[in-house]
C-alpha cells in the first residue's frame, strides 16, 4: 500500500470567522482528508461545516471495515446531510456546505468525491493530471449552450449542489490511480479562486514554504481559504 503523508492549513482570510473546516480520519489501512466549506450566504456555514465533518467522520469510523470505498462515501455524505436537514429543522435557517475529499482504502487507487466547489487538483511531473469539476451555474451553463459561454464566468460563484439537507443529485466520485511521486491538492474555493500563482507550483514545496507562501499571498485571499496537500511515498 502507499504512504500517503499530509499537510493542511486554513485561515479565515479576511472574514471575521472560518467556515471551513478540515476533517481527516487515520485507521488502519485507510485514509480519509477533506475540506468542508460552510455556505454563509443562508447563515450558519461554520455550523453546517462542523456538523458535515463530524457526522462524516463518525459515519466512515464505524463503517470502514464492512463498506467498499464507492458505498463508504456514498453512506457517509448521505449521512451527513441527513443531519443537516434535521439541524435546519432545529433552527429554522437553511445552511450547507460545498465539500471534496479523497478516500484512500486498501489497495494502490484512491477516491475522489466531492460536491460543490471545492477542488481537488492531482499533479504528476509538475502537470495536473485531474481536476475535479465544480458543481456550479458557471460549467453547468457552458455544458447546456455554446451561446451563453462567455458569459458563465459571471457565475463562477453561484453552486449548484451542496450538503444542504435536500436530496443529493450530484455527488461525484472518481477512483484515480496513484504512482509514487503523485501530489494531491484539496483546496477552498477561497484559495484557488484567489491565488495569484499557478495552483501547481505549490505542489513541490515543504511544508513550511508552503505555510509561508500562503501567508505572503495572505492580502489576495477575501475569504476563509483552505488547503490539504498528500504527498505520496511507498
Amino acid at each position: 500500500m502507499i504512504d500517503i503523508k499530509h499537510f493542511n492549513f486554513s485561515d479565515k482570510g479576511k472574514q471575521d470567522i472560518n467556515e471551513d473546516h478540515i476533517g481527516i480520519l487515520l485507521l488502519e489501512n485507510l485514509g480519509l482528508y477533506f475540506i468542508c466549506d460552510g455556505t454563509s450566504n443562508y447563515g450558519h456555514g461554520e455550523l453546517a461545516a462542523r456538523v458535515i465533518t463530524t457526522e462524516i467522520i463518525n459515519y466512515i469510523n464505524k463503517n470502514y471495515k464492512e463498506l467498499q470505498s464507492e458505498s463508504l462515501i456514498k453512506g457517509a455524505v448521505h449521512n451527513a446531510n441527513e443531519s443537516i436537514w434535521n439541524k435546519r429543522k432545529e433552527l429554522k435557517s437553511k445552511f450547507g456546505a460545498s465539500l471534496a475529499g479523497i478516500l484512500h482504502k486498501d489497495k494502490k487507487s484512491i477516491y475522489a468525491f466531492w460536491i460543490g466547489d471545492v477542488r481537488i487538483y492531482q499533479i504528476r511531473n509538475d502537470q495536473i493530471i485531474f481536476q475535479s469539476e465544480d458543481h456550479s451555474l458557471s460549467n453547468y451553463i457552458k455544458t447546456e449552450s455554446s451561446t451563453t459561454f462567455l458569459k458563465s464566468n459571471n457565475y463562477i460563484n453561484i453552486t449548484t449542489a451542496s450538503v444542504s439537507g435536500k436530496t443529493i443529485e450530484k455527488l461525484s466520485i472518481a477512483e484515480l490511480n496513484i504512482l509514487q511521486g503523485d501530489i494531491f491538492l484539496i483546496c477552498s474555493d477561497g484559495l484557488w479562486k484567489n491565488l495569484p500563482l499557478q495552483i501547481e507550483k505549490l505542489a513541490h514545496l515543504n511544508n513550511e514554504t508552503f505555510k509561508n507562501t500562503l501567508i505572503e499571498y495572505s492580502e489576495h485571499f477575501t475569504d476563509n481559504y483552505s488547503i490539504i496537500k498528500l504527498f505520496t511515498d511507498y
